[in-house]
């Protein structure tokens, strides 16, 4: 029995010896094995790198990209409300020069209608001037040239106060029109002022804003864009405070006709009551017609 384990122990020392190399390749290639998981490993971790770089310059790329979409959005949104801008100014001036030129024209009409007035008052005096002469030469007596001579005196009162009533109420209608043209234009030159004010400041906010770090193009018109809304509401709401004189002058018209009319009247009845004076001298055959116009 003894031998027999023996034997087999025998047995198996001796197909260790022969197999040994055959039995241990674990130990044997274990360097081997372990050097190909560390390449593996190492190839892994170079892919996931390489992707994750690739990933960094595409997002790196992708803002570069919104960078430069925001930066030229900026720059064409500001060279665009600059353009309008300047629009806005030649538009402006353009309205100066509009109205400048219809307050000349204003002081031409003025001026001519002066010049008239003036040319009529003097046909007026020279004609008084011949009735005068006419009336003298028809006087024989003392008492004639007497009532002659108070007659002119009359007349000369009457025209004269006619005269500087016509004066007065043309005066006092063109002060006050002045005065509301003067409003007007005041109202307006405010109002395009406020407006410019905030049309400037909307574009510095949009330049500022442009001009930091991440601009939001979106943001940037739209608060560019509310802020002009309500700066051209201001506008209007001014413009129609200032806007509707027509009225007012017209009301000034009518005080003007109806003073000129009072003093035309004062006068026609001061000179009647002069001729039928005069008549009581020389009789009603004599011509004592005079001016009434203005």
């Amino acid at each position: 029995m003894m031998r027999a384990h023996t034997k087999g122990f025998v047995s198996i020392i001796s197909a260790v010896a022969v197999f040994g190399v055959a039995v241990s390749p674990a130990s044997a290639l274990w360097p081997e094995a372990k050097d190909r998981a560390e390449q593996a490993k190492e190839k892994i971790e170079n892919r996931q790198a390489a992707m994750e770089e690739r990933k960094a310059e595409m997002v790196q790329k992708r803002e570069e990209a919104q960078d430069e979409r925001q930066q030229q959005f900026c720059t064409r949104f500001v060279s665009n409300m600059e353009e309008q801008k300047n629009r806005l100014t030649e538009r402006y001036q353009n309205a100066m020069e509009k109205r400048s030129d219809r307050f000349g024209k204003a002081d031409e009409r003025r001026k001519n209608r002066d010049a008239k007035l003036d040319e009529t008052r003097a046909e007026q005096d020279a004609k008084r001037a011949e009735w005068y002469d006419e009336l003298s030469a028809k006087a024989d007596t003392d008492a004639e040239r007497a009532a002659i001579a108070e007659f002119k005196a009359t007349m000369e009162q009457a025209v004269a106060t006619r005269r500087a009533a016509v004066d007065a109420a043309l005066s006092t209608f063109r002060t006050e029109v002045d005065k509301l043209v003067a409003g007007k234009k005041t109202g307006a030159d405010d109002a395009a002022a406020s407006f410019k004010t905030a049309y400037d400041k909307a574009i510095a906010d949009a330049k500022s804003s442009c001009e930091g770090e991440n601009p939001d193009p979106k943001a940037v018109r739209s608060v560019f864009m509310d802020a002009m809304k309500d700066a051209r509401g201001d506008l209007q709401d001014t413009r129609k405070s200032v806007v509707g004189i027509g009225e007012d002058v017209k009301a000034l018209a009518a005080a003007k006709n109806a003073a000129i009319k009072s003093a035309m009247e004062t006068f026609r009845k001061t000179a009647e009551e002069a001729r039928t004076k005069l008549r009581t001298v020389f009789g009603a055959s004599v011509e004592t017609e005079t001016d009434t116009n203005e």
